[in-house]
């Protein structure tokens, strides 16, 4: 169980909102919450939080979130209630996007991993 004492680390949560007409998609600020910071090696967190009732399964994720940690944006991939109505994980990580160009053919693409 994370205790009060154990949460160093500001976190910011948003949340993807879809636009109207499929114009305006954008993360929306849902909530700033303290965390326990887990570096998972190769650009992979896990957050242990207090419990939310708005974030206890994968389902709560739809349609997407992210999380700000330290001026980095990161893709929650899963969120799970560890103790009941105490303590939630979301596991997240970095998505590193970098360009590809081909010069023979001229074509440019993005490739985004992990």
């Amino acid at each position: 169980m994370a205790l009060a004492d154990e949460m160093r680390e500001r976190i910011q949560l948003q949340r993807y909102i879809e636009g109207a007409n499929n114009v305006g998609h954008h993360y929306e600020p849902l909530d700033i919450v303290w965390a326990v910071a887990e570096d998972q090696g190769d650009g992979r967190y896990r957050f242990r939080i207090r419990y939310r009732d708005d974030l206890r399964a994968k389902a709560d994720l739809e349609p997407a979130m992210h999380v700000v940690f330290r001026d980095t944006i990161l893709v929650v991939d899963d969120v799970a209630e560890t103790v009941r109505h105490t303590e939630v994980t979301l596991l997240a990580h970095r998505e590193i996007i970098e360009d590809i160009d081909h010069l023979p053919t001229g074509t440019r693409r993005i490739k985004s991993w992990p």
